[in-house]
């Protein structure tokens, strides 16, 4: 089941990801996540990595139990 037209995003992927997989691995407040995503030359709201760490978590969530042993 596949959408005729992908969701565009401003950030790419790999950041959301990112972004998404260290809010649910290590234990960051969204602020420290931006701050963090900050230095590194990307300006995010805390209120769009909070709505990231909705949407796209527990895809993160499951692949990272997969890959465990």
């Amino acid at each position: 089941m596949t959408d005729p037209k992908p969701h565009r995003h401003r950030f790419p992927m790999m950041v959301i990801g990112h972004a998404s997989s260290l809010d649910r691995r290590f234990p960051f407040s969204s602020r420290d996540i931006q701050k963090w995503l900050g230095q590194r030359g990307t300006e995010v709201d805390h209120e769009r990595l909070c709505n990231w760490c909705i949407q796209f978590g527990s895809l993160y969530t499951e692949e990272l139990r997969r890959r465990e042993p």
